[in-house]
């Protein structure tokens, strides 16, 4: 998503024209998309070679993220692995631990933060660790609490 904001600011800035720049993105997004950020680099050189004044800020940063970021960015592989595309998941889940427990009137020492932490993350984990948990736990309780022996 950080590289079509690039693109796209890139785009529309170079062009006077917002359907001009509109038509440039889509090609420079679909170029991203399928992996061919290396097309996308030579023809943002190139504009910025022939007309230096046109959206000369927006140029050198879509350079710079997409030089910087180029050998990450392999979309047509992850998509063909499987693999997410974007950080919106973790994001997701940052946010719900965060409330959990970073929300208001609570406060952790180390050594307590970290298991509630634990407990938070297996609560909204995907394969649901703490049902595993519960069964286990349930089927090991007697009713009786066992005491040791004082020597």
């Amino acid at each position: 998503m950080h590289a079509l904001s690039y693109v796209y600011a890139a785009a529309v800035a170079a062009s006077g024209d917002f359907e001009e720049g509109w038509c440039r993105y889509e090609g420079w997004a679909e170029a991203v998309w399928q992996g061919r950020v290396g097309t996308v680099l030579e023809q943002l050189e190139q504009l910025q070679a022939s007309v230096p004044e046109a959206g000369t800020a927006e140029l050198e940063r879509a350079l710079g993220y997409l030089r910087n970021n180029a050998s990450r960015m392999r979309y047509h592989q992850y998509r063909q692995q499987g693999l997410p595309i974007t950080t919106a998941h973790i994001e997701s889940i940052n946010k719900q631990l965060n409330r959990r427990v970073k929300g208001t009137e609570k406060f952790w020492s180390r050594p307590g933060g970290e298991p509630v932490l634990q407990l938070c993350a297996d609560a909204i984990s995907e394969t649901s660790p703490l049902d595993g948990f519960w069964k286990r736990h349930a089927t090991r309780a007697t009713g009786f609490r066992t005491y040791r022996a004082r020597v």
